[in-house]
């Protein structure tokens, strides 16, 4: 046992970590998916009025630590107990024939690279297999310089590991089970380049050890871009709304629009960022761009009830000038359907005989008035609207709902 101390000291926090979140399941009466993030795994929260506002919003917010932890939480007993025996088993050619030093933080690097293979292409995956495909990779070097590790290994577990590397992949297309393939194969090929790093032993090879090494400062851009995927529309979203929250009616109303237009340009299908984009627009003083901004929501999001609720709301606001110009603007973003667009937003039907709203609006105000020319409409003419969105409170685990999360 002492020639796997090092595995055997993962062993035990991975063992830990489980015991941990299954007994707060139990007694504290909360998802497994809640405990482990309790327990420093990365999570994919959603906040709760605002489900569509969902990602690994703790890593958003900067807690990096918890990318190693997902690779140390397992789904269940029998994934934690198989995961565990294939790192023993590894370990035991592995481990003795590396400096144990190196080899924990090879472990540890493999548990960051694993997990980050998962994460920024916003896969949710917890489990320490990926850890083991790496130990696999390095002893596919070391059996091929050493005789009695080739003993040890022998060809048919190669086949088997191999075998199962590839077989996962279509297991996951087809939906039998939930496999993080990419932590699998990235800690695969990291563990094989580390072997060819260590054992390969010909002059050739002092050349090649450099860029491995130097190839894990890769780490740092990759855990800043996991902490801004700026790729993600929901993220630029998230972002304007940790800014409101921090400042207030102070907030830079400018910059809150450009980030929504950066998160609606990379992901229209947000059909509530739409709204709020609109309302941003129309309190500052732009109901026509407010319109247009909703035209264009409705385009990406058809049967959104708010967005063509706010888009009635917004046209009572305007004067017959603008109304021809929201006309124009409508006809133009739904030109094969504007009738019945123009039915379902009011625009066609009378002012006095618009249907009634849920919204309360006193049509009498000189604001509503048709003959005003100017109306600068402010967050007290749509009540009804929600102009904040809370932030996740990870003491509070109602304060977010937690997306599944895959195995490796």
């Amino acid at each position: 046992m002492r020639q796997i101390r090092v595995t055997l000291l993962f062993v035990v926090v991975c063992v830990g970590l489980f015991i941990a979140v299954e007994s707060k399941a139990m007694i504290g009466g909360v998802s497994r998916d809640d405990a482990r993030w309790h327990f420093g795994a990365v999570a994919q929260l959603m906040v709760t009025n605002e489900p569509e506002l969902s990602g690994a919003l703790n890593l958003w917010e900067g807690q990096w630590w918890r990318i190693p932890i997902n690779s140390f939480h397992h789904g269940g007993l029998l994934h934690l107990g198989l995961n565990m025996l294939c790192a023993v088993y590894f370990a035991r050619s592995l481990e003795r024939r590396m400096n144990p030093v190196w080899h924990f933080v090879f472990l540890i690097f493999a548990a960051m690279i694993t997990a980050l293979a998962e994460i920024l292409p916003e896969n949710n995956a917890v489990g320490f297999s990926g850890v083991i495909f790496a130990q696999f990779g390095a002893l596919l070097v070391l059996r091929r310089f050493n005789p009695a590790v080739a003993e040890e290994i022998p060809d048919r577990v190669v086949t088997m590991g191999l075998a199962w590397l590839f077989i996962c992949i279509p297991l996951t297309l087809a939906e039998v089970m939930p496999i993080a393939n990419l932590a699998h194969f990235s800690g695969f090929v990291y563990g094989y380049v580390v072997g060819l790093a260590t054992w390969y032993v010909r002059s050739t090879s002092y050349p090649f050890r450099l860029p491995v090494a130097l190839g894990h400062l890769a780490l740092i851009p990759a855990i800043y871009f996991a902490m801004h995927p700026f790729w993600i529309g929901r993220y630029h979203w998230y972002e304007a709304v940790q800014e409101r929250k921090l400042f207030g009616n102070k907030v830079d109303k400018g910059r809150q629009i450009m980030l929504y237009q950066e998160a609606l340009s990379l992901d229209p299908s947000l059909a509530p960022l739409w709204r709020e984009l609109a309302l941003s627009q129309a309190t500052s003083g732009h109901p026509e761009i407010a319109w247009s901004t909703m035209l264009n929501g409705l385009k990406h999001n058809r049967s959104f009830e708010e967005g063509v609720l706010l888009s009635r709301r917004l046209y009572r606001t305007m004067n017959e000038t603008e109304r021809s110009a929201a006309k124009i603007a409508l006809r133009k973003e739904f030109p094969d359907d504007f009738d019945a667009w123009a039915e379902r937003l009011g625009v066609n039907t009378s002012p006095d005989n618009l249907v009634p709203l849920p919204i309360a609006l006193d049509l009498d105000s000189p604001a509503m008035s048709s003959e005003k020319l100017e109306f600068t409409p402010s967050p007290d003419d749509f009540p009804d609207f929600d102009h904040s969105i809370p932030k996740v409170d990870p003491e509070r685990p109602d304060s977010a709902a937690l997306e599944s999360s895959v195995t490796l």
